[in-house]
């Protein structure tokens, strides 16, 4: 036998999902003459492999699958018959070979329109690139993005129109323009915000950092047009004042699009999505944001919400997951749904003068005028399941949802109470019983704990719409899901290529009989060492077949609700020494499906 073992490599994770997966083989029963040997009936084996739902996982990073890993606890069993007791005097070894073939569902499919090639400085001439690009810019020919260049030179002409052609990877951004990282696509030095239409098609930007010295932070800095079907996942998005991952503010149209595993960090008007979504009075076609989300890590000093730190606008069919911490007007939706005094100054109070002078700010910066913005805010058809801060200024939902009339210089805010319609939020994700702080007490908002907002309960216990709107996940459990809008877990579900070679995982790795045989079990047991028994760490597919070029990307599709990873595995099993085996059992192939996070 061999006794080579290959020592397997692990690599960090940046995300993953788990499956369970087990077989069993038959004995092969291949002994070389041991019956005239040892005049005795043929050992014989059946073998088996077992994963527990934490034993397989896979990982993947901006679409690219980066690691499998066989957890070391994953445990082997082999039933023995007629082993003699020499075995343990004369030398014997067990010999364990762990193969496997991995499978990307759909992939056939999806090669690889999949992802661009990250850039490692900024573009030079925004112009140029902007030149070089497929389509004219108008609706009917938009421009087409696919590299993270061509993203950036949409700052060129923020009035042009614009669609994703694939996957954006932007993890390069983060060295751009001296380490302060991709550009927010609005120009305030020629007081102009993005007023055109970006379509995402489903596709993701991935990776983007940025780290802005200005107000208006985020992929877009304050959008006055139209962003449709537009993911983020893995941004870093820092800067002072209205942050969010899309838009640090949001006056035009954000549909169906959201920010998945992102950071998001400021001072004033901080949210996952969208720093401040606002409209200005009377202007109903203004600050729309429909079937989006956000799960984020969110951190900000005031005003800072999971999914939106100010709301005075519309906000519908939404929900934000994640973390939040503040000081004040904290909410896991929303800090705020409405902006005054509140009730005896509460929590804005000195604050207002602040918050203001950050909108009229940058409202008037980008020519669309600031004199006055709307009172209230509506938000409708939402839950959040963020984790609040633990004090006296957070919320579960929202923090501050009703104002008085407040007035300062030529800009007038406040008055009724903002419009909460079938909002709900997680009492034990959240931690905290607490949905509202200050409001006037007419709000239609509840408080479900975890099992009453996921699964098919979720349907039962909230009147969102689940017929065109949302749709309950199961098996296993997880919070509703918006029909029509990209999910972290969009993919193909039929097999369709990949590898039909085997490739060893653990090869040949040998351990003593003496090891793993007791002597009273002779000649007929059952064993069921863990690979950390048998001295085998973790394994990993960091340079296997399952990371090569035909089996990385893990491109989506817009119709189904997971992307699978296949791993099909054989367990060889054999009893010998250098010269000699007289028994051999090998299991399956069978397979470990991985549920996986397409980034």
């Amino acid at each position: 036998m061999n006794s080579t073992d290959r020592q397997p490599t692990v690599t960090e994770s940046l995300s993953r999902r788990t499956a369970m997966a087990g077989f069993l083989g038959t004995a092969l029963g291949s002994a070389f003459g041991y019956d005239q040997f040892l005049r005795v009936e043929e050992p014989t084996f059946a073998a088996s492999l077992e994963f527990n739902a934490a034993d397989v996982t896979i990982e993947t990073n901006c679409g690219i699958v980066t690691e499998a890993v066989v957890a070391e606890e994953s445990t082997i069993t082999v039933d023995y018959a007629n082993v003699p007791d020499s075995v343990l005097t004369d030398g014997y070894q067990f010999q364990f070979t762990l193969e496997a073939n991995p499978h990307v569902d759909g992939r056939a499919e999806r090669a690889f329109a999949g992802w661009s090639e990250p850039n490692d400085h900024a573009p030079a001439d925004l112009g140029a690139v902007l030149d070089g690009m497929d389509g004219d810019g108008s609706a009917s020919d938009p421009y087409v993005i696919t590299t993270d260049h061509e993203l950036q030179a949409i700052a060129a002409a923020l009035d042009a129109h614009y669609e994703l052609g694939n996957n954006i990877n932007a993890t390069q951004t983060g060295a751009w323009n001296d380490g302060s990282g991709f550009d927010p696509l609005t120009d305030t030095d020629a007081d102009e915000a993005f007023e055109g239409t970006l379509t995402g098609n489903g596709h993701r930007i991935c990776g983007l950092t940025i780290d802005g010295d200005d107000d208006g932070v985020g992929l877009i800095g304050v959008n006055a047009g139209t962003v449709d079907r537009v993911g983020l996942v893995h941004g870093d998005v820092q800067g002072p004042n209205a942050v969010g991952a899309i838009a640090g503010l949001n006056i035009g149209t954000i549909d169906r699009s959201y920010a998945l595993d992102c950071a998001v960090q400021g001072t004033e008007l901080v949210g996952g999505l969208v720093g401040a979504n606002v409209r200005e009075e009377g202007e109903t076609e203004q600050g729309h944001i429909d079937r989006s989300y956000a799960e984020c890590s969110v951190t900000g000093d005031r005003f800072t919400g999971g999914f939106v730190g100010l709301n005075v606008a519309d906000t519908r069919d939404a929900y934000a997951r994640g973390t939040i911490d503040g000081d004040a007007v904290v909410g896991g939706f929303a800090g705020a749904n409405a902006l005054g005094e509140g009730e005896d100054a509460g929590l804005i109070g000195s604050l207002l003068e602040l918050v203001i002078g950050v909108l009229d700010g940058l409202l008037s910066l980008v020519g669309l005028g600031g004199d006055d913005i709307e009172e209230t805010g509506v938000i409708s058809d939402a839950y959040a399941t963020v984790a609040v801060p633990n004090h006296d200024n957070a919320a579960g939902f929202v923090a501050v949802n009703e104002t008085d009339r407040t007035c300062l210089l030529f800009l007038c805010i406040g008055g009724d109470p903002g419009d909460l319609e079938r909002t709900y939020w997680d009492t034990d994700a959240s931690g905290t019983a607490v949905g509202l702080i200050e409001a006037n007490g007419d709000e239609d908002l509840d408080g479900l704990s975890t099992s009453e907002l996921q699964g098919a309960a979720a349907s039962a216990n909230t009147a969102l719409d689940f017929t065109d709107t949302w749709t309950t996940v199961t098996d296993p459990d997880d919070y509703p899901h918006l029909l029509d809008t990209p999910i972290p877990h969009d993919g193909g579900t039929t097999p369709s290529g990949g590898s039909t070679t085997f490739e060893p995982l653990v090869d040949a790795h040998t351990v003593p009989a003496t090891d793993l045989l007791d002597p009273a079990d002779l000649p007929h047991g059952t064993l069921t060492p863990s690979f950390t028994a048998l001295n085998i760490d973790t394994v990993s597919l960091s340079s296997h077949s399952a990371i090569d070029p035909d089996f990385t990307h893990l491109e989506p599709t817009a119709d189904a609700a997971r992307i699978d990873t296949t791993i099909e595995f054989t367990l060889t099993v054999e009893l010998g020494t250098a010269t000699e085996t007289i028994a051999t059992a090998t299991a399956g192939p069978a397979t470990a499906t991985l549920t996986v996070d397409v980034d």
